[in-house]
């Protein structure tokens, strides 16, 4: 951005938008004159953007086609990917796969969080507390939600644990928290919408 005239002790920042499709490292730098005319040049900060959600791409559109892909000029429909609440998860336990209400969120993190919580408290943490709070709620949410085979979830339960412990490493525990709340409010097939008599009911699938 720029050029800016600035008075003494004042400052401006530059914003630039951009969709990112893999890890990123953005660089910047600034140059400027004074009114003697003498030039100035700063040094060059960087900051890395790390990709954590893989997002499929077609090479039917992105260039990358071989011979052995069936591009026949059609585009191919995005992946609808399903995400269900920490609330859901906490109402209906008969949906959980591979990990029980009991089991421990230190011992499946691999992190030192507060109090230890068993699965199922976790969840119940309230959404207004701290931000390492929500991660804990959303986090179990996304784990249950990766685990089961009847949720089209964007990440592995891989990806969600190694997005808690960066979480836990940075200390950017918000970010990550709405990170996964973001996945985990999707909506999934799992809580199915069905009429009767003119009204909405909602049960898990298959009961």
């Amino acid at each position: 951005g720029g050029p800016v005239d600035l008075l003494a002790n004042t400052a401006v920042s530059f914003t630039a938008d951009a969709c990112l499709h893999e890890t990123t490292t953005n660089t910047a730098s600034a140059s400027a004159t004074f009114g003697t005319d003498e030039a100035c040049v700063s040094n060059t900060a960087s900051a890395t953007v790390e990709m954590l959600i893989n997002i499929e791409t077609d090479p039917c559109l992105d260039g990358t086609a071989t011979e052995d892909d069936d591009c026949d000029g059609t585009t191919t429909e995005p992946v609808a990917f399903e995400g269900c609440s920490a609330s859901y998860w906490k109402r209906h336990r008969g949906a959980w796969a591979t990990y029980s209400p009991g089991d421990r969120f230190d011992a499946i993190f691999g992190v030192d969080a507060s109090g230890n919580k068993k699965l199922m408290k976790a969840l119940k943490s309230k959404k207004r507390k701290h931000a390492s709070k929500q991660l804990t709620r959303e986090a179990v949410a996304a784990l249950l939600n990766a685990s089961s085979a009847e949720v089209n979830y964007a990440l592995t339960a891989g990806e969600v644990i190694s997005i808690v412990v960066n979480a836990y490493d940075t200390r950017d525990f918000a970010g990550a928290a709405a990170l996964l709340k973001e996945q985990n409010e999707l909506g999934c097939l799992i809580q199915h919408k069905r009429e009767h008599h003119g009204k909405h009911d909602y049960c898990p699938l298959g009961n």
